[in-house]
């Protein structure tokens, strides 16, 4: 008999075969996952019509992942490990940090074909990267403000293992902002905003971010390699019942606390194939 399935049935099964987005899965433990598959409604009313009327155009998908890090373990791992470094900035006594990676733009690169497409094809654009750190206030290192004006950054890494190779991420970068507050029966914090400029290099024995080489660049998608190699993201519902679909990242939140779980969080976008058929469910 049909019934209805719970959140344990389900899984994140595959996303791509030996690549950015494989070892991304490797190195994390999926706690949710969302697929939506959308269609932008085109309103056809005629004049002298009392009611409107609307016919559907192309579908679209995209989703998140939201996971906790593993870093190579069985089980997901604290922050404690966690550092912040950085030659022109407020670094004494951190307590977390959070980062997050993003295209710049989704393109609709959808064009006519022998079959007519039912799905968008998107591809993504370069990568951007910003976030903030948190720390404590103490009673003789100042805090450093935001740099002058035509300033062009400097070196920071954000590490979230301590391991033979530290996992870390590392890029220049510029100081945005540096708040704190004074409250009574609080310890007092500052956050700093700061924002990346120029290359930003993923290290590490269980990076999540693969290698300097592939992972920080346009995130892979169907034509990265000159010729169509698809992504393939698979959630399973319950067995026998999966939805699959090309797809690559178009953010990536990653956040460290030294007494919480590392987690990050993964929104992606469905790039469509050649063919245009965009998604299976079975």
């Amino acid at each position: 008999m049909a019934y209805p399935i719970i959140g344990a049935d389900g899984a994140v099964t595959t996303w791509g075969s030996a690549d950015f987005y494989s070892v991304l899965l490797s190195k994390i433990s999926p706690n949710s996952a969302t697929f939506q598959v959308m269609a932008d409604p085109f309103d056809v009313t005629g004049i002298g019509t009392a009611q409107s009327a609307n016919i559907s155009g192309l579908r679209s998908t995209q989703g998140t992942i939201d996971a906790r890090i593993k870093l190579g373990g069985t089980y997901p791992t604290i922050g404690n490990s966690g550092l912040v470094t950085f030659a022109s900035g407020y670094t004494t006594h951190v307590r977390s940090w959070d980062l997050t990676l993003e295209t710049v733009a989704v393109h609709d690169i959808t064009t006519f074909a022998s079959t007519g497409p039912v799905f968008r094809t998107r591809r993504p654009d370069r990568v951007r990267c910003y976030g903030s750190y948190v720390a404590r206030v103490d009673n003789s290192t100042d805090i450093i403000a935001p740099p002058t004006a035509n300033s062009s950054g400097a070196s920071m890494t954000l590490r979230y293992g301590d391991e033979a190779t530290d996992d870390t991420i590392a890029f220049n970068a510029l100081v945005t902002q540096t708040g704190t507050a004074i409250v009574d029966a609080q310890a007092q914090d500052v956050t700093c905003a700061f924002t990346a400029t120029g290359a930003i290099t993923p290290a590490g024995t269980n990076s999540i971010l693969g290698s300097s080489a592939t992972a920080l660049e346009v995130p892979l998608w169907e034509y990265t390699s000159g010729s169509s190699v698809p992504h393939t993201l698979t959630l399973t519902a319950i067995t026998g019942k999966t939805y699959t679909t090309d797809a690559f990242w178009t953010r990536i939140r990653l956040q460290c606390t030294v007494d919480q779980v590392l987690t990050v969080s993964i929104d992606w976008a469905g790039s469509g194939t050649a063919g245009g058929t965009g998604i299976t469910v079975s």
